[in-house]
């Protein structure tokens, strides 16, 4: 066989490895509800809770913090989050302070649910670390006149068309 095959299969498998030896920590955190959608013509100030679920009833530091486009706009109730064994879920307020000047169409932000990790260190060990993001979705109005377009190519045999969609989501 050739080596740089061999070294390939070899970390594949070890790469397999590390799955199943931290498949068991991918259970271990939760989001409720996965995401949150606002729409921007109905208010400017949105409030709401999330719940972090400890599905394994572990001892774990989870960090929270705001991110994405819309992002600088979502302040949480707390940054962390330190789980006892016989808590299973905690829940984090949030509010969204719109602009007034929204752009049109849909923009985004997330609320980042991360453990601490503790696992890492100088040494070479090699860890893992939880990261889930709460998708927040908020719908933005279109002004009178707003137009997108789609070009599209569709090959068939040696011809090849050119098509072109407009769609008006103005009012």
């Amino acid at each position: 066989m050739n080596s740089t095959i061999q070294k390939k299969m070899i970390w594949m498998i070890i790469l397999m490895m590390m799955l199943v030896l931290i498949s068991n920590l991918t259970l271990a955190l939760g989001v409720r509800p996965a995401k949150t959608e606002i729409n921007s013509e109905e208010t400017k100030l949105y409030k709401g809770t999330i719940w972090v679920v400890n599905n394994d009833y572990q001892e774990i530091t989870i960090v929270l913090g705001p991110g994405g486009e819309m992002g600088q706009y979502i302040k949480l109730s707390s940054q962390e989050i330190i789980f006892r064994k016989d808590v299973d879920a905690v829940p984090v307020d949030f509010s969204i302070e719109l602009p007034e000047q929204m752009p049109p169409g849909d923009v985004s932000a997330y609320i980042l649910v991360e453990e601490r990790n503790s696992l890492l260190s100088d040494d070479g060990n090699v860890g893992a670390k939880i990261s889930l993001k709460h998708k927040v979705i908020i719908h933005g109005g279109f002004p009178e006149k707003y137009l997108t377009t789609k070009l599209n190519f569709h090959e068939s045999g040696d011809q090849i068309r050119l098509v072109s969609e407009v769609e008006n989501l103005g009012k």
